[in-house]
């Protein structure tokens, strides 16, 4: 898919479950999630100006190159996106770590 508009629209949706009482919108919980992952103590904004998205597939053999936040492996569901962040040269997955890990 090269629409980045829908591949922006499905990533915030896949942050809608994730939003706290404190993030005004799933872009906002999409930026804590990914300044947590990178373990950044400065909060970050990942957005349609800064960013390129584009949506591919990832071969089981490559998910040991991806840095995953936590150890968790017991998913709610095994469907849905895995998002990865490309930054600061690490493959960083901000959505979808129970999922790799299982």
């Amino acid at each position: 898919m090269n629409d980045s508009g829908e591949l922006w629209r499905r990533i915030h949706e896949s942050f809608e479950y994730h939003r706290e009482a404190t993030d005004p919108n799933a872009q906002a919980a999409m930026d804590r999630i990914a300044t947590k992952c990178i373990r950044s103590s400065t909060r970050k904004s990942f957005n349609a100006n800064n960013c390129v998205v584009r949506e591919g597939l990832l071969a089981a053999t490559s998910l040991h190159e991806l840095r995953l936040y936590h150890s968790r492996a017991n998913p709610y569901h095994l469907n849905g996106p895995i998002i990865v962040l490309l930054y600061d040269g690490a493959r960083v997955v901000i959505e979808g770590n129970t999922r790799v890990n299982a």
